[in-house]
């Protein structure tokens, strides 16, 4: 963190002063003027330093009650009022012989195109500045600047029917919303950014700001009294234009880049605070005119608060987690890329779709296949017409017999045996995967028994993955429910085909105890429970009957809807829980258009009528470092419409809670638009208060928000990240 980034314990004394003494009227002074005849008034007059300038201190009737000059070293002045004087008094710095300016802009005057006074050239005081302050009765010393921001006030203020001191309170409010200002502009000490200067960033933001109309005043007629002229024309009203604040914001801009930053170190994080600020007001804007600045809301205080309480909490947890994770050059420490590197091997576990989802389909293709050997092996009896179940043991094309001892076609080869408790399946390979199981054998029970509870134990293995099933169950739904299949009560030779026309599985639920391996490099491993679901799909039924190819799988048109596993993740010294739900919100209902089952990359057809409604959730907890208690991690996606989604990520590290929140809006099918949208990822406190990232609208990084109202905005300039809030202050957020 840069030094000139912290707070100012300096800004915030002259800001105590100012408010005990003076009630925030403009001007600083001390009390007790009960012996002194007269008053010493003293400050700095400057758009650029003003040296040698003519000053003089009047009252609002325009009485002249004393007057002076500028130093011609620095552009300081003093001078001293009767005991007398009090109320409010307007000082002025205006031309003389041997005044001049110290040009703060890139270019202060041109002939005929070509610049003749540039940053840091002197040139003859050519102007008048001005600034209001308010004489205490026991006032003994007053301290003023005299600049732009100062003139801008007195403008302001003189626009007003109301002349009390209370306007000018208002009057300073408003130039402070304006422009920006933590503080009164009559408080704040001019500063030569044209010299080697060393100050903190609010004195050389303020410095940029007044040199700011330097550069205006050279484009506008009639110089800087031109551009006073322009801004105060709807003063009246409180009224500027938007494209007057964007002048100043490009002006504060150019001035900022004329700036040696050897000379003034932390202009350029000075120049973006200043710019932000700008936005701020900018924001405040409607159909290009600015209004007044509104009061505070009620809440106003406490909002804030915790909007600043967010930040306050991120820097803590980013803070800590940097120092328990990196070392000073910022490389990850060793230990913990090891344990990250570990992590990811137990994640991917669950994540390698090739082995993973292919033993627990094999698995479930397998239990099926078991399932129906009980229903028709003589061992049992037959609980179900062989005919009837060739017609569901699909995975032999449709064509060949099942003997009860044996299957071979194609991708399913096994053998079944049995001991008369229970059923074997053993050398089955289910397309690829290696696959044994056993179950019990059922006394006496009936066909709906055997669908509605087939339990079963089972391994099966696939490269270098071995997934086992302990005590799953296998569910079976018809599409008729109420289907009887009892041998003793239908004729064999006739009605057999009306009837296995008429079935179709529904639904197919398979779950149970879980344990997966990886014998990899990392060996790794997961042990728990799932749940898979699958459930039918007419329109994918009938896509299967109009293909030829696949002729008898409209029987088993399914779907997955839900997939959930529950449980241990281990890798090397890795070890967390974790929960992996997907769910397929709509896979029974999606019609596929055109009666097409899929496109040419394989993936189901869809239309922006018509698509897959998908939601994937992930929650896991661990130690992320030994300072931090365990931590939890929910991730959330979800698709809403064809082009749009939404995704989340809740991260609770001991007490503190924080969501990132990301989403897509798309329109129909409009693939340009959508490529073209600003994307908008927020990180919430889950409580109201939220920090709304805008990654592609650089510089500016994000706001922070509660409940909707911006209460403060991040910006990050040189590798730095500052916060700007609403009160005018700011931070650094790291």
């Amino acid at each position: 963190m840069k030094k000139e980034l912290t707070f100012r314990q300096a800004g915030a004394a002259i800001a105590l002063a100012c408010a005990v003494a003076l009630t925030a009227c403009g001007g600083s002074s001390s009390s007790n003027r009960g012996g002194p005849s007269e008053t010493a008034v003293g400050g700095t007059a400057a758009k650029g330093l003003v040296l040698g300038g003519l000053v003089e201190a009047r009252n609002l009737d325009g009485e002249l009650i004393a007057s002076t000059s500028t130093s011609t070293e620095d552009g300081s002045y003093s001078l001293d009022l009767p005991a007398s004087v009090s109320g409010l008094l307007r000082l002025e710095v205006k031309p003389q012989a041997g005044a001049e300016v110290i040009c703060d802009a890139p270019v202060c005057v041109e002939e005929g195109g070509i610049p003749t006074v540039e940053f840091g050239d002197r040139y003859p005081l050519d102007f008048t500045l001005s600034s209001l302050v308010r004489v205490d009765a026991t006032a003994t010393s007053l301290s003023a600047a005299i600049t732009p921001m100062t003139t801008l006030v007195d403008r302001h203020f003189s626009a007003q029917a109301d002349q009390s001191p209370e306007a000018l309170t208002g009057s300073n409010q408003y130039i402070r919303g304006l422009l920006g200002l933590d503080r009164d502009p009559s408080l704040i000490a001019p500063l030569d950014i044209t010299s080697p200067a060393t100050a903190d960033a609010d004195a050389i933001r303020y410095a940029l700001i007044n040199a700011a109309f330097a550069g205006l005043a050279n484009d506008a007629p009639g110089g800087l009294a031109g551009v006073f002229d322009d801004l105060a024309a709807t003063f009246a009203t409180s009224q500027v234009t938007s494209a007057q604040i964007m002048a100043i914001q490009t002006a504060v801009a150019d001035v900022a880049s004329a700036v040696d930053p050897t000379q003034v170190p932390g202009v350029a994080i000075a120049a973006a605070i200043a710019d932000s600020a700008l936005d701020n007001a900018l924001a405040a804007c409607e159909a290009g005119s600015c209004g007044p600045v509104a009061p505070p809301a009620d809440g106003f205080a406490d909002n804030l608060a915790q909007a600043k309480t967010l930040a306050s909490r991120l820097r803590a947890v980013a803070t800590n987690l940097m120092a328990e994770f990196f070392d000073e050059s910022g490389d990850t420490l060793p230990e913990i890329q090891t344990l990250l590197d570990q992590a990811g091997v137990a994640v991917s576990v669950l994540g390698d779709v090739q082995d993973f989802d292919d033993g627990i389909e094999a698995l479930g293709e397998a239990a099926v296949i078991l399932l129906f050997h009980l229903l028709t092996s003589e061992d049992t009896g037959p609980i179900l017409l062989s005919d009837a179940a060739e017609a569901f043991f699909v995975f032999a094309d449709g064509d060949d017999d099942m003997p009860p001892a044996s299957f071979d076609a194609g991708d399913y080869v096994g053998s079944f045996s049995s001991d008369g408790d229970s059923a074997i399946l053993t050398g089955a390979q289910i397309r690829g995967v290696a696959v044994s199981m056993n179950a019990a054998i059922p006394a006496n029970a009936t066909f709906g028994e055997m669908l509605d509870g087939f339990v079963f134990s089972g391994s099966a293995s696939v490269g270098e993955s071995q997934t086992v099933l302990d005590n799953a169950s296998l569910k079976l739904a018809l599409t008729d429910g109420t289907l009887a299949l009892d041998p003793a009560l239908l004729d064999e030779e006739e009605g057999i085909d009306d009837l296995l026309d008429g079935l179709a599985l529904a639904a197919f639920q398979i779950a149970g105890d879980i344990t997966t391996t990886n014998s990899g490099d990392t060996p790794s491993s997961f042990s728990g429970m799932f749940i898979l679901d699958l459930v039918r799909n007419d329109s994918l039924a009938a896509a299967l009957d109009d293909d030829p190819e696949a002729e008898g799988l409209s029987a088993v048109a399914l779907l997955p809807a839900l997939l959930q596993v529950k449980g241990m993740l281990t890798a090397g010294d890795a070890a967390f829980d974790a929960e992996l739900k997907l769910e397929f919100v709509n896979a029974g209902t999606l019609v596929l258009p055109d009666g097409l089952l899929t496109d040419d990359e394989g993936e189901i057809s869809e239309s922006v009528d018509e698509f897959a409604q998908i939601i994937f959730e992930f929650k896991t907890s661990a130690v992320l470092a030994p300072a931090f208690s365990s931590a939890e991690l929910r991730v959330l996606a979800e698709r809403t419409a064809f082009l749009a989604g939404e995704a989340s990520i809740t991260l609770k590290v001991g007490s503190d809670t924080f969501e990132l929140k990301g989403s897509v809006a798309g329109v129909g099918d409009d693939y340009d638009a959508l490529n073209d949208a600003e994307p908008v990822i927020t990180l919430s406190d889950t409580q109201g208060a939220e920090f709304e990232i805008l990654p592609l609208a650089q510089p500016l990084v994000a706001r922070i928000k509660k409940d909707g109202t911006v209460y403060g905005t991040v910006r990050e300039e040189n590798g730095v990240y500052l916060i700007l809030w609403a009160d005018n202050t700011f931070e650094t957020l790291f």
